[in-house]
This record gives C-alpha cells, sequence and structure tokens, in this order.
C-alpha cells in the first residue's frame, strides 16, 4: 500500500530526481520552473530558475536533479547546462552533440548516446572544454539495424560512478563505469533474447522507421545504490493475466552481481498506470499522470 499521495492537478509534470530534501518536479508547459516536494507530500514548493528566460530550448528538454546540481538537458537544441542546485542562477552552458540520452558526473565529464554517419546508437564520453571523445566500443550490440534495435534506458547509479543500460526490446543490460569500461552484461527473467522489430528504410528522406508495433520487453527502469528496478512489460508464465493488467510489475536486481533478486507489483489507480517512478534509499516515488505515490520498500 501507498504511503502517501498527491494530485498535482496537471499531467505535463515528471520526476525530474530525488534527493534527502524531496522528489523534484519538472513541468514540460512550465520548463523555467522546479517543484519540490518532501516525501509526506504535503509542502510544495516552486522555484523559479532565472537563467531559463534568456535560453531558447526545444520542446522534449527536461531538467534533471542530481544532488548537488540541477542540469537542463534539451538533446534536439545540442545543450547541456549545469547550474549549482542551492542557487538556480547563474549557468554554466556546453555546447554538445546532439544526443538521445546524456548522463553527467560534472560539468567535465558527460557521457552521451549519439547517432554516428553510420545511423547507428553509440555511447561517447565527452570532455566538453577539451571537447575530447571517448567512444565507448562494443558496448552497444545491435540485433540487425543500430538505431532501433539498440533502443534503451540509460541509468546514472548513485554514489557509484557508474552507469547501467538496459534495452527496450530484449532481456539484456550492461553495467559499465564511467570510462566507459564493461563490467559486466545481464539478462533480465523475460525469455525475449532477440529484438523483435520489423524496420522499413524510407528512401526519400533516407531514414529508417518502425513498420509494425515492437515488442517491448522493459519498459521503464531506475536504481538506487544496490539495486536496479526493471518495469517489465512481459508476464512470466506462471503469472495470472487477469491480475496483472491491473498492476506495474517491478524486477530487481542487483547492481553488484546483475543478478535477479525478487519482483513486487505497484497497482493501478483509478484505472491508471504508473508512467514513471524513482527510488531514494527505501522509498519508491511512482507517477500515475497527474498523481504522485510514495511507498515504502522493506528490504
Amino acid at each position: 500500500m501507498p504511503l502517501s499521495h498527491l494530485d498535482t492537478k496537471c499531467n505535463s509534470f515528471y520526476i525530474a530526481g530525488v534527493n534527502s530534501l524531496g522528489i523534484y518536479l519538472g513541468n514540460y508547459n512550465t520548463p523555467w520552473e522546479l517543484n519540490r516536494v518532501d516525501y509526506k507530500l504535503q509542502n510544495v514548493q516552486t522555484f523559479k530558475i532565472k537563467w531559463m528566460d534568456s535560453v531558447k530550448i526545444f520542446r522534449g528538454a527536461k531538467i534533471e536533479v542530481d544532488s548537488p546540481f540541477v542540469y537542463l538537458k534539451d538533446g534536439i537544441g545540442a545543450k547541456f547546462i549545469i547550474n549549482e542546485l542551492s542557487t538556480l542562477k547563474n549557468k554554466d552552458m556546453e555546447i554538445v552533440p546532439y544526443f538521445s540520452q546524456l548522463i553527467a558526473f560534472n560539468s567535465k565529464s558527460l557521457i552521451l548516446r549519439v547517432v554516428n554517419k553510420k545511423k547507428e546508437n553509440v555511447i561517447i564520453k565527452l570532455f566538453p572544454r577539451s571537447k575530447t571523445i571517448k567512444e565507448g566500443v562494443s558496448l552497444l550490440q545491435k540485433q540487425g539495424d543500430g538505431l532501433f534495435s539498440t533502443d534503451g534506458i540509460f541509468i546514472k547509479i548513485p554514489k557509484k560512478g557508474k552507469v547501467i543500460y538496459v534495452y527496450y526490446y530484449r532481456n539484456q543490460f550492461f553495467l559499465a563505469d564511467s570510462n566507459l569500461n564493461l563490467l559486466y552484461r545481464g539478462r533480465t527473467i523475460d525469455t525475449i533474447n532477440n529484438v523483435q522489430i520489423k524496420v522499413k528504410h524510407l528512401e526519400y528522406d533516407n531514414q529508417l522507421t518502425i513498420s509494425s508495433p515492437p515488442l517491448i520487453v522493459n519498459k521503464r527502469a531506475c536504481a538506487n545504490e544496490r539495486y536496479l528496478f526493471v518495469n517489465s512489460a512481459l508476464y512470466a508464465n506462471n503469472e495470472l493475466t487477469k491480475y496483472l493488467d491491473k498492476v506495474s510489475i517491478i524486477d530487481v536486481y542487483s547492481i553488484e552481481s546483475g543478478k535477479y533478486k525478487f519482483s513486487f507489483y505497484l497497482p493501478d489507480f483509478g484505472g491508471i498506470k504508473m508512467t514513471e517512478f524513482k527510488v531514494f534509499g527505501k522509498t519508491l516515488v511512482a507517477l500515475y499522470g497527474k498523481y504522485i505515490y510514495t511507498y515504502r520498500l522493506n528490504f
């Protein structure tokens, strides 16, 4: 059962981050604002990010809180802005390659997922000041095309200097250090080893597109210092489909070894499924459209 819940009155919020002070919410409709609510979901504070007034950003740009910093990540606009969370006044902006995902360790070291000249996803480490780039060779393993088959979720492991990547369309993930050295490859408990996607080439603009709905294996994922939490899209053979249509399945894996530990369920609320979640310590924060729920994890 949830500890608390809050109606935000708006469907455009997203979870920007979690720390000891509470839950941070960004809003796609008001990107210059950052909201913080305590874990009891009672005290909501709104902060204005003053430097946003002078920065042009594209729709879809997101704020991310990673104490003691707050970032603005704009992949379409090829911008990355870092600021001290305590002030929200001064900005340090870097022009970076166009990216689809970005993880920051600090302003001097960024990890990005970009598309190369072959139109394949690759993971690179960028040193913005020197413009030096290091590619994570063979980290992403394609199956057929190198774009859709390698799509997934990029996660920074708190306080560990490591990143984990969970594929959307197969039962695989991997852990790497901040220098893009592979530490291990793991598998989720789902049985889909091979990506099930049909890709079509559009000759008129030389682009690739998915020609039929893909089979999603892993919908969402997040991590704390000890565990990887994966929102699985598939049901185990022994699970009751009728019941599981009303919950979200969370499978838990050890960060240290990649081994499966256990699973639990987050129930739907009012017919709404969980759309996003984060874990801080033993508190799980879940977003259900305009509603936020918090749970206490007993492990």
